[in-house]
């Protein structure tokens, strides 16, 4: 059974990447 928090923390990341992402094409 996969840790619940480590979902949250993996979800986190990859939205916190996709943000950098965004950020970065925009500049």
């Amino acid at each position: 059974m996969v840790c619940y928090i480590d979902i949250l923390l993996r979800l986190k990341s990859y939205t916190l990447w996709q943000h950098l992402q965004a950020w970065t094409l925009d500049v």
